[in-house]
């Protein structure tokens, strides 16, 4: 890919002037004494040119405006799924969450246990003596 440097932006400047926006375009200009009413007749022609140019590009706008919306939802719909195929479902999560929360609190309530009865030992045995 080219960069543009400084020099590309001045060699591409093109100086215009006043002429080049009041000239007619050559399609445009009659021979000398035409009357007015050929001219309007040419312009109406190159009206009705532009007028179908336009409804064709509008056509095709929606037609390729169409395409990408419906490849984005086939894309979008490929992404969900695979996503859904890549995650486990949520029942599994919570089960596996809830099974991690019971042994944790198991191993908790264990080490509980032992340190009460490490405290209570020592003094149970001195009431016996």
């Amino acid at each position: 890919m080219k960069r543009f440097s400084q020099q590309d932006v001045a060699e591409s400047e093109h100086k215009y002037t006043y002429a080049d926006f009041t000239s007619e375009p050559t399609e445009f200009q009659l021979p000398e004494g035409a009357p007015y009413r050929d001219r309007v007749a040419v312009l109406e022609k190159k009206v009705g040119e532009l007028e179908a140019t336009v409804a064709y590009l509008k056509a095709d706008a929606k037609s390729v405006d169409d395409f990408f919306r419906a490849r984005i939802g086939h894309l979008v719909g490929e992404f969900v799924e695979r996503c859904r195929e890549a995650t486990p479902p949520i029942v599994e999560i919570q089960q596996a969450v809830e099974e991690m929360f019971h042994r944790e609190a198991n191993g908790l309530a264990q080490a509980i246990f032992k340190t009460l009865v490490a405290k209570i030992q020592p003094y149970a045995l001195k009431a016996q003596s």
